[in-house]
């Protein structure tokens, strides 16, 4: 009995998330990141900025890698923002909600514009299907 639980185990973790085995060579994923929130908007300081992208695959395929970035429009190594995960939905669309108090501690300044960045890939690097959505928004 407990081999068979060993073998259990061992065909479990051979059959999870693999790279090679969720991908295949030809597969058009039609990635595309739908950005809800923000679309332009200007804000205070001490407003709540909503983060709303709906990650999906116009193919039906599922939605692997997705990331979420706020960065400064006159100097954009300066982060604000930054989510990065593989979901691996099991369905063809992601949906991405987060809510930031626009103040200094969370990296604002007023009088600046700031660039939102969505983007989606697959499993194979930045370039297996990569499509990214910008927007920007301005805090006064």
């Amino acid at each position: 009995m407990k081999y068979l639980s060993i073998l259990f185990l061992t065909a479990l973790f051979i059959t999870s998330c693999d790279k090679s085995d969720d991908v295949i060579e030809g597969v058009d994923y039609s990635y595309h990141a739908h950005v809800k929130s923000p679309k332009g908007e200007t804000l205070q300081m001490g407003d709540t900025l909503e983060l709303n992208v709906l990650f999906e695959s116009h193919s039906g395929e599922p939605v692997h890698n997705v990331k979420v970035e706020i960065a400064s429009q006159a100097d954009p190594s300066h982060i604000v923002f930054d989510y990065h995960d593989h979901v691996h939905a099991t369905e063809s669309s992601f949906n991405y909600v987060e809510h930031l108090v626009i103040n200094e501690a969370n990296g604002f300044s007023p009088s600046n514009t700031y660039v939102f960045t969505a983007s989606v890939w697959g499993t194979e690097g930045d370039d297996d299907g990569l499509e990214s959505e910008e927007t920007t928004f301005s805090i006064e």
